[in-house]
């Protein structure tokens, strides 16, 4: 680009020689100077600077535009007004004086709209790009209501970081196994059911008031213990509901374990009777003839009936003798026989 620098020079008498008188001047123009001095330094090359030489004097034109006239000026004079243009545009095209000024601004030739579904890389330039790639989204652009997604979703994002929602795929759960305490049912997470291990439910503790040989922990069956009433201890006899005193003395008495291991006495009443041959007492017609006691430590007596004998009578009359008779004990007794 060719570029034409003015110069102005200023002559003065003494440096040019010239005695002439200051109204002289002006006809310095004619002598072949009404091309203005044009010591013009041309190159032919394209791109050389050009020197031109200009009067202080000269009031018209020097090379096309006034005399003081800016860059700024020349370049808006030949349309190009408006300032460089902003990334990423470029210059429809640029001012030969000044590339700072250009004719206007235009987005560059390899932009291009992009397509539904892919984004633009870079800087946009009136809604084009230099590169557009696809942001596919698989699942929903928005958060699927419960219908569309009836178990869930979860947020991806892609490859440009915008957010796609994926609806989760059910996975039924497992139905469990080895349950020690049996078995019930449960959803299986899909809508439909499992079967899943009960709990445990554990044994209930005891009133220990019902317990008449108190209370002990046993195992509930769920991993603990529980209150249960004490069984009947080694030797124990749950039929053993004697007093735990002693018997009285005129009681018989038998001992026997319970089942708390305490000595419990089963008591009951001697027998009064008088064993077998003897009585309380002797009737009045008896003589006693000895004793005998009772289980229950009472006296007897062993009785016989009383004879004439006893009187000193006799019982039976002599053979061949007359005797008197008198009565004893309830009995005919003999004396007096001759």
């Amino acid at each position: 680009m060719q570029k034409i620098l003015p110069v102005i020079l200023s002559f003065g008498l003494a440096s040019l020689s010239i005695n002439a008188k200051a109204t002289e001047l002006t006809n310095l123009t004619e002598l072949n100077l009404n091309t203005q001095l044009s010591l013009e330094s041309k190159a032919s090359a394209q791109g050389t600077d050009v020197t031109l030489v200009c009067f202080i004097t000269d009031t018209s034109k020097c090379t096309g535009y006034e005399f003081g006239a800016s860059t700024k000026d020349r370049c808006c004079a030949e349309g190009y007004c408006q300032d460089a243009c902003e990334f990423p545009k470029v210059a429809k095209s640029t001012c030969p004086y000044d590339s700072n000024y250009v004719s206007g601004c235009q987005c560059p030739s390899d932009y291009v709209k992009c397509l539904p579904g892919e984004i633009g890389v870079g800087p946009s330039c009136d809604g084009k790009y230099r590169e557009c790639r696809s942001d596919a989204c698989s699942g929903y652009r928005y958060a699927p209501s419960s219908s569309e997604c009836p178990y869930g979703y979860t947020v991806g994002e892609t490859p440009f970081g915008s957010a796609c929602y994926h609806c989760r795929s059910c996975n039924r759960l497992p139905d469990e196994t080895n349950c020690p305490y049996g078995t019930t049912t449960a959803s299986d997470g899909c809508g439909g059911t499992r079967t899943v291990c009960a709990a445990c439910t554990p044994k209930p503790d005891v009133d220990p008031a019902s317990c008449p040989y108190g209370v002990e922990n046993e195992d509930d069956g769920c991993g603990s213990t529980h209150m249960v009433c004490k069984g009947c201890v080694m030797g124990g006899d749950e039929g053993c509901k004697g007093q735990s005193e002693p018997c009285a003395p005129n009681q018989k008495q038998e001992i026997c374990k319970d089942c708390t291991g305490m000595n419990r006495y089963i008591c009951t009443d001697k027998d009064d009777t008088c064993p077998f041959g003897s009585k309380k007492t002797c009737g009045e017609n008896e003589i006693q003839i000895g004793s005998a006691v009772t289980e229950a430590g009472s006296a007897c007596a062993v009785c016989r009936p009383k004879t004439c004998e006893d009187a000193g009578l006799m019982s039976t009359q002599p053979a061949g003798q007359v005797c008197s008779t008198t009565t004893f004990a309830g009995q005919t007794c003999y004396l007096d026989c001759q």
